[in-house]
């Protein structure tokens, strides 16, 4: 049985009116208007329990109502409605000095004290020198209590009532007066306490300390009393809300909960976090620098039960960013708008979603995508993935379920918005998901007055990991051909190639305009799937044309067949067939020219290996013990050049290339329609070809 119990606990205070209040709400004014009184809940519908033996914590800010509900608790007032039951003797200690008379001396003041509890002069006889002992104001024991200092009151009071032998033992946040030496003293009595098995319930600011003395935390917010699973989720959710009131605002709906505090967002479902620590940050970018959100001046303009509106003012740009929120069930559905208070140059808008991690599994749109493992040996924020223009629903989960998943799904205001998932240091333990609105060409001049709308962002906080995986599962099989010694997947404009616990991946490249397009970047269709035939289109936006691909697996290879098809006349400097390769390969051969892969260079850019640009029918790659593999031009095509590459050292990869170029550096023309760039043969070698 518990040994303190509240149920649906409510206090209401009145707020102050008549002559005394002279102006204001509740003020004479008010009053000869005969307006009806006001109140406010201190605490509202509360209900604890709390077994015996049980040492529990309360945290919250000012005002959240924990001193109130320890009074309740500890019988100085009464609820409003609800019930209250303790079952056991109480020490409190609530109030400096509360219970001590000013002209009492310190010892005359522990008999009073005592009194109180129950305890009779000669019981307070036997552990009265304990008491004084403990304190450490032996010398001042006799001097009037009106004479002490505020860690001399705290001392005193502590003493007493930890040596009254109580059941029962209520702090409210006075330890914080005394000195270090004195706290630590407290700290092991009130563990002593514990181990005795007596009941604890302590209040207050010093997470440390309430660290350290409670076996369970739970957390008041405006007079509602909050609990997680764990000590620590419960200081987490209580660290998402410090600040100014006035830009802290949290909804709830359902089984989930979305905190806003200060220009960043913090996620929950199941009293779990599904964001990381960093949270959700709002970014304005100008003159080639990031203003976050947390830099701004945040004030909550409307604040409910499942919507908010939040509007910061930034200090070092021109403008205020207002986003408002509305949590429906599991789904949060967020929007931004920039506003320029001055003229001013804007370069770009992001959401900023961190996560876990171990969201070690993603699919954007239909496309799954496996993220790297971050390792101690990332000092430093990376690409995972490329831009991506055209995704507008992204999910994310961890294969051990550990973590809680996410759903996000964008819908731009501005036509070049792209999302893209980088990994952070090892320090952070987080991945970061950018929903990027840049501005047409790199920026634009803002006046006074001009709005800018970023769109809406809708978050699922209660992903269907299973669900999704089997999506994932099911998405990859249809995508995949048996070629023999290697299966070949489709992967959003990528081949990937997997043979002997190797991986290679294939991608067509176009030069136009002096910008490389990769296939990766276009906005892929479905595959579609006939026996041992895949075909693909992918839509290319800045080009104004569409890839289509048929991959055909057959004796042992994979035949890769590129067409490009477009309603107007359009031209390429270059297009080819690149095939990335594990760096452990050593060596390349073509008809003409054979050569080494030499070290990776710091350099970012694609460098070339070979002399001879002659045409050859193929290219292939070799390394000690590994297995060849070779890309072959289809008889009866225009003729290749092959070519040898090294990617920077970043990347590590080697790069083997069938590609075609303008004669003398002018570019091919193709007219309106549907044209052939190439069709090349991918083939595993055995390691000893």
């Amino acid at each position: 049985m518990a040994i303190i119990e509240a149920r649906n606990v409510t206090k209401t205070f009145p707020l102050k009116r008549g002559g005394r209040v002279l102006l204001g709400r509740g003020g004479l004014p008010d009053l000869f208007r005969g307006a009806p009184a006001s109140a406010f809940n201190a605490v509202e519908e509360v209900s604890l329990s709390v077994e015996a033996g049980e040492s529990v914590g309360i945290i919250g800010g000012n005002g959240s109502g924990k001193s109130t509900l320890l009074k309740m608790l500890a019988g100085v007032t009464l609820p409003t409605s609800g019930e209250v039951e303790v079952r056991g003797r109480v020490a409190s200690l609530l109030e400096l000095g509360a219970g001590f008379h000013p002209v009492l001396t310190g010892r005359e003041n522990v008999y009073l004290n005592a009194g109180l509890y129950g305890r009779i002069h000669a019981q307070v006889d036997e552990v009265l020198e304990s008491i004084i002992e403990f304190s450490g104001i032996r010398d001042f024991i006799d001097q009037p209590v009106d004479s002490y200092s505020s860690g001399m009151y705290v001392r005193i009071a502590f003493a007493a009532a930890v040596h009254m032998d109580p059941d029962i033992f209520l702090v409210d946040e006075v330890l914080s007066v005394g000195d270090e030496a004195f706290q630590r003293k407290c700290r092991q009595k009130i563990g002593e306490l514990r181990e005795q098995g007596k009941t604890i319930l302590f209040v207050s600011h010093d997470l440390g300390i309430v660290n350290t003395v409670c076996q369970r935390v739970v957390l008041m917010s405006k007079g509602r009393l909050l609990e997680r699973r764990t000590r620590q989720e419960t200081f987490d959710f209580y660290l998402r809300q410090i600040g100014q009131a006035s830009g802290i605002h949290t909804i709830r709906s359902g089984r989930s909960e979305t905190v806003f505090s200060h220009g960043k967002l913090s996620l929950y479902h199941d009293q779990r976090e599904v964001t990381a620590p960093q949270g959700i940050l709002f970014e304005v970018f100008s003159m080639g620098q990031s203003h976050a959100g947390p830099m701004a001046d945040w004030r909550v303009t409307e604040a409910g039960d499942t919507a908010f509106t939040a509007v910061g003012s930034f200090a070092r740009v021109p403008a205020s960013l207002e986003v408002k929120g509305f949590l429906q069930g599991d789904k949060l559905e967020l929007g931004l708008c920039l506003t320029a208070e001055r003229a001013f140059d804007l370069e770009e808008l992001r959401v900023s979603i961190a996560l876990p991690a171990q969201a070690d599994q993603w699919l954007f749109d239909e496309r799954p995508h496996a993220a790297r493992m971050i390792t101690p040996e990332h000092a430093h924020r990376e690409m995972e993935t490329m831009p991506d223009s055209h995704a507008r629903r992204v999910a994310a989960w961890a294969t051990d379920e550990s973590v809680p998943g996410l759903g996000v799904e964008l819908s731009p205001a501005q036509p070049q918005s792209f999302v893209q998932l980088v990994n952070g240091e090892f320090l952070s333990a987080a991945r970061f998901l950018f929903c990027t609105a840049p501005m047409p060409g790199g920026r634009r001049s803002l006046q006074e007055g001009d709005r800018i709308e970023f769109g809406t962002v809708v978050f699922d906080l209660h992903l269907d990991a299973a669900a999704q995986r089997e999506q994932t599962e099911s998405q990859q099989a249809a995508s995949q051909l048996d070629c023999g010694a290697f299966e070949a997947a489709f992967d959003h404009g990528a081949l990937r190639l997997r043979y002997a616990g190797y991986e290679a991946e294939a991608r067509c490249l176009l030069l136009s305009d002096a910008l490389w397009t990769q296939s990766p970047g276009l906005a892929w269709s479905v595959p579609e799937r006939d026996g041992d035939t895949l075909r693909v289109r992918g839509i290319d936006r800045r080009l104004q044309a569409a890839q289509f691909w048929t991959l055909q697996a057959e004796n042992g290879r994979l035949r890769w067949t590129v067409e490009i098809e477009s309603e107007r006349p359009f031209a390429l400097q270059e297009y080819n067939a690149s095939l990335l390769l594990d760096a452990d390969y050593a060596q390349w051969a073509a008809a003409h020219e054979t050569g080494r892969f030499p070290e990776f260079a710091p350099a970012q850019e694609w460098r070339p290996l070979n002399v001879s640009h002659a045409a050859s029918e193929w290219i292939r790659a070799s390394g000690p013990g590994l297995p060849g593999i070779a890309m072959m031009q289809d008889a009866g095509e225009k003729a290749l050049l092959p070519s040898a590459l090294n990617t920077g050292a970043a990347q590590h990869r080697r790069v083997l290339q069938m590609l075609r170029r303008g004669p003398q550096g002018a570019p091919f023309a193709f007219a309106a329609g549907r044209h052939r760039l190439f069709s090349v043969m991918l083939r595993v070698l055995e390691a000893t070809e």
